[in-house]
């Protein structure tokens, strides 16, 4: 079943989104079950404007948040400290759909 990817970047517009599915959610699996469990105290929330993270949906109900090396589930976290799975993702966009503003996220999370 294939994963929708949402950037969470927008306020009032759409925000862009892509499809990942096949080969590229299966490296996202490994990329993601080679995370070590957070096991901290709270997780930083995104600023409420601009950049949020990303947010991948798998099915309803199911979904993470990708944002400043965390990934963060309904039940569990991991970290992600030099935001691997954030950049990855954000290349799959890149690639997927014609949107300048992953490019300029990119750059600034590098």
């Amino acid at each position: 079943m294939p994963a929708t990817v949402i950037a969470d970047v927008f306020s009032g517009l759409p925000n862009p989104q892509w499809t990942i599915a096949g080969d590229v959610l299966a490296q996202l699996q490994l990329l993601l079950a080679n995370l070590a469990p957070f096991h901290g105290g709270l997780v930083p929330k995104p600023p409420p404007l601009g950049y949020r993270g990303l947010i991948v949906q798998f099915a309803p109900g199911e979904s993470l948040q990708v944002w400043n090396g965390y990934v963060v589930g309904a039940r569990e976290t991991w970290l992600d400290p030099d935001r691997r799975v954030e950049r990855w993702l954000l290349e799959t966009g890149i690639r997927a759909i014609d949107a300048g503003i992953l490019k300029e996220i990119l750059t600034e999370i590098r």
